[in-house]
């Protein structure tokens, strides 16, 4: 019975996986999704303003090559630096705070109350920035 259910949820999950990878690969093409990976930069800042702790050397260390990567795969300018660009790295700092507000969430060990305070938390926020944003039509 066990791998039927398994042949099944493969079956349906396989839709799934094929976007994965073609989003993966499309998103690859372009320079501008390499900036979401800034969080990865942001986050040790980020647990810095909440913790009071510094990184460590090694922590330092891996920024500046997260950056130096970035940049160059980027192309190695900050001429094409634009406004979208920002949104992005801006993005990067909130998600990096995200990390760290769920990682400070876990010693708790209540992944169910944490996980509905998320989505209130993001119901809320959403339908505030369509009221303000979006047209009613």
């Amino acid at each position: 019975m066990s791998r039927n259910i398994d042949t099944r949820t493969r079956q349906r999950s396989a839709p799934a996986h094929r976007a994965g990878v073609f989003t993966a690969f499309g998103l690859a093409a372009e320079a501008e999704p390499l900036a979401p990976g800034l969080y990865v930069v942001a986050t040790p800042f980020v647990a810095w303003l909440v913790t009071g702790r510094a990184p460590s050397w090694m922590v330092w260390a891996a920024v500046l090559l997260s950056v130096l990567g970035t940049w160059l795969l980027g192309g190695g300018t900050l001429a094409a630096f634009s406004k979208g660009d920002a949104l992005v790295a801006l993005s990067a700092i909130f998600w990096a705070a995200h990390v760290v507000i769920t990682g400070k969430a876990a010693l708790y060990a209540r992944p169910i109350g944490f996980t509905v305070a998320q989505f209130a938390v993001v119901g809320v926020l959403g339908v505030a920035g369509a009221a303000i944003f979006e047209t009613v039509s």
